[in-house]
């Protein structure tokens, strides 16, 4: 049974499932069907033959290399698709920091207003402050003029209050010199029509000192800076030496006179016979007893006008002439 031509001539649909064998099969029964009278030309065929199989091989090579391109494609649109959703998440992740990233720059914007504010109330501040230093600055200026000014005063003051010192002690030394001969009798009660030399004369009689009228240069009464009331002003006598001055102010110690000794009437009231000191004399005194008793000082005495303070027997005295003095008192 004879083949049809369709049948003989039909042919493979996908000529990537051909091989060469096929191919040359077909090609060769096909070249016998057509040329039956020709017979055989082994050269043609082989050539053809061959010129087939390169075809062939061509095709299979190009089917291989697509294949294997098309296989690299498959693989980078794996590799693209996987770096795709690996782009998409780091998208993803950089959205999130960018929003991170914008809130933190919203914050550090607002706290940049903050901060400029605070940096603007710091000038402000700054600023006020400055003034202040200004004003203090000249305040300082001025007050350091006035405390120059003060040293000045000052200096002057000392120097004024070192010449008043001098001033006031040689005023003192000189009043003192001119009562230099007076004693100052405390004590004797005033009366009416009192005759002071006859006083005198019976405080010598007394003492034992022999003394006569022109040895009694001056007597009298003399009211106190503050008068106390109810005690007798003092009387003061100037006599004519030293010698008699000390002589009966020594007796009248020893003696302890008395109103009684005078054949004064009255009360027995004690009669004090001192040196004539000047009113700052006396309140020289007056501090020097009371500053001795407190550091247990022994003695306090005048002569010849002039404060002596002792602390004891073995002790030299020391010498006070005025409230300077008074230090050295320890």
């Amino acid at each position: 049974m004879s083949e049809s031509p369709n049948a003989r001539a039909s042919s493979a649909p996908d000529i990537s499932d051909l091989t060469v064998d096929d191919t040359a099969e077909d090609f060769r029964v096909n070249s016998n069907r057509r040329n039956p009278k020709r017979g055989h030309n082994d050269e043609f065929t082989h050539t053809f033959e061959d010129f087939t199989t390169r075809i062939m091989t061509s095709l299979n090579e190009w089917k291989t290399d697509f294949g294997k391109k098309i296989s690299q494609i498959n693989t980078t649109l794996k590799n693209l698709n996987e770096n795709t959703q690996e782009m998409k998440t780091e998208v993803i992740s950089i959205r999130k920091e960018l929003s991170v990233l914008k809130e933190t720059v919203c914050k550090l914007e607002s706290r940049q207003t903050e901060a400029e504010r605070d940096i603007t109330s710091l000038k402000n501040s700054m600023q006020h402050h400055s003034d202040e230093y200004d004003d203090i600055a000249k305040k300082l200026e001025i007050q350091s003029k006035e405390i120059k000014d003060l040293y000045q005063l000052k200096k002057e003051l000392d120097e004024v209050k070192v010449q008043n010192r001098q001033l006031r002690t040689d005023i003192n030394a000189s009043e003192q010199r001119d009562r230099l001969l007076n004693i100052e009798i405390v004590g004797i009660p005033e009366l009416e029509n009192e005759n002071l030399n006859e006083i005198m004369s019976k405080i010598g009689n007394y003492t034992e000192i022999d003394m006569t009228s022109d040895d009694i240069l001056q007597v009298n009464r003399v009211t106190a800076k503050f008068k106390v009331h109810g005690r007798p002003r003092n009387i003061v006598v100037k006599l004519r030496n030293r010698q008699l001055k000390d002589n009966i102010i020594s007796q009248a110690r020893k003696r302890r006179l008395s109103t009684k000794d005078l054949n004064i009437q009255g009360s027995v009231i004690p009669i004090y016979i001192n040196e004539h000191l000047t009113p700052y004399n006396k309140n020289l005194l007056k501090k020097t007893k009371e500053i001795a008793k407190i550091k247990e000082y022994q003695y306090v005495w005048t002569k010849n006008c002039r404060i002596h303070v002792r602390k004891a027997v073995t002790i030299p005295a020391m010498f006070i002439s005025d409230e300077e003095d008074l230090r050295k008192i320890v």
